[in-house]
This record gives C-alpha cells, structure tokens and sequence, in this order.
C-alpha cells in the first residue's frame, strides 16, 4: 500500500500524476476523481511504454474529457482507462486499486 495524497488535495486537483518509487525504479501513477470515484491507473501508454504526459505536465486531452499520450496522442476513458483513439485502440491503461483511509488516499500497486 502507497500514499499519494488526501482526498481534500485530490478535490482541489482532481487529475494528479505521481512517481513512486518501487523496489528502487520509477513507477508511475494517475489518480483521478471523476463521477465521485478514486481511480489510479499506471502512468504508461499500452502502445508506447511511456508516461501520457512525458512531453509536458498536460495529460488530458483538448476537449478535456480524456487522458491523452503526449507521444502519439492516444486518449483513453478516464472511467475505466479504455483507448477510445489512437494506436493502441482496444487496449487499456493498468488500473490500480485505490482506497480512502481517514482521508488519505492510498494505492495498491
């Protein structure tokens, strides 16, 4: 279990990205509340093994209804991770369990 941040940071930036490191390498993570839910998904493209937002800290889309690749611009449904556009389309992000404890978020990896 990993600590990201408590719900009232997450309220007030609702799409968030973190590097944790695990077992001495990188890993990282988008937590999001959307629709009143905590979601965490591993920060990396199913088509180019990179963080969505490596280019820049922007990681949704232009519409601002997805997560999107700032490699090869691959958007994905922020309520299950699923690739809606792009070169891994029908592929998903790596969903990670999370879970709010006295107001703290943590994840599951």
């Amino acid at each position: 279990m990993h600590f990201l941040c408590t719900f009232e940071q997450l309220q007030n930036t609702p799409i968030q990205t973190f590097d944790l490191m695990v077992e001495n390498e990188q890993f990282p993570v988008i937590l999001l509340l959307s629709e009143d839910k905590i979601r965490a998904y591993h920060n990396q493209c199913p088509h180019a093994w990179v963080p969505l937002n490596r280019a820049d800290s922007n990681i949704l889309s232009g519409c601002q209804q997805y997560l999107q690749c700032s490699s090869h611009f691959a958007q994905f449904n922020m309520l299950d991770g699923y690739c809606v556009y792009g070169p891994c389309q029908g592929r998903s992000l790596r969903r990670l369990g999370a879970q709010l404890v006295d107001s703290n978020i943590f994840i599951y990896l």
